[in-house]
């Protein structure tokens, strides 16, 4: 399992490419939602939720019925309320 440091060291750009297959991917899903809780670039955050929202290829039913997909999801809408809530 990914720990905190190691979430800290890497970045959601690694995994954005490819940010449904690893949001539905217990292991990668864990790393997201780690790298989520941590304060980190709003930039490096909106490239991952523009490559994961946005795309048009997305399955978003699929992705909030999946397990882990839907825990990626809760997060994603915590930290965009939160990020509203402070401008």
């Amino acid at each position: 399992m990914i720990n905190q440091i190691d979430a800290a060291l890497l970045t959601l750009d690694i995994v954005k490419d490819k940010a449904f297959e690893c949001s539905v991917d217990q292991k990668c899903s864990r790393f997201i939602q780690e790298r989520l809780r941590l304060d980190i670039d709003m930039n490096e955050q909106s490239r991952f939720f523009d490559k994961l929202l946005k795309d048009p290829r997305v399955d978003f039913e699929k992705l909030v019925k999946d397990q882990n997909g839907n825990y990626v999801v809760q997060r994603i809408q915590i930290n965009t309320t939160n990020d509203q809530e402070y401008h």
